[in-house]
């Protein structure tokens, strides 16, 4: 995979995805908090991370069913790394399971049937392009 790696302003990207999830958000009457308190410029490649970033949002936002979502985007000034967090107020998944979320088809909930699935298959795949991202952009 190539990725087109440059200078990106996260404002930039946070704006893009608030215009997408607003609209659902409003509709299943979640608030929706996008909160960015990181000025710098980051190096990474922009459609790549948005894409990440929006997937995890919808995803927040799909599986929520009161409350809210909150996307996080902080700094850690002393390792010079940028936090992007989305938090949100649904049932959440069990701190035993969490290392399992990023195995591809794992069964987290002890169920062969679900109504929703392949929400474990998206989250390995977000963390392989994030490492991409990462690994292509400061090597």
């Amino acid at each position: 995979m190539e990725l087109n790696v440059t200078t990106i302003n996260m404002k930039n990207i946070l704006d893009k995805i608030s215009k997408i999830i607003s609209f659902k958000a409003k509709q299943k009457n979640l608030q929706l908090n996008i909160c960015n308190n990181f000025s710098s410029l980051v190096l990474s490649d922009e459609r790549r991370l948005t894409q990440v970033i929006l997937n995890l949002s919808m995803n927040a936002i799909k599986y929520t069913i009161d409350g809210g979502v909150n996307i996080v985007v902080s700094e850690d000034s002393e390792k010079k790394e940028v936090i992007i967090q989305v938090k949100d107020t649904g049932i959440g998944i069990k701190p035993d399971k969490l290392e399992k979320i990023f195995t591809l088809f794992a069964d987290i909930d002890g169920k062969e049937e679900r109504k929703e699935t392949g929400i474990q298959m998206l989250l390995k795949l977000f963390r392989n392009l994030l490492w991409i991202i990462l690994v292509q952009a400061f090597s």
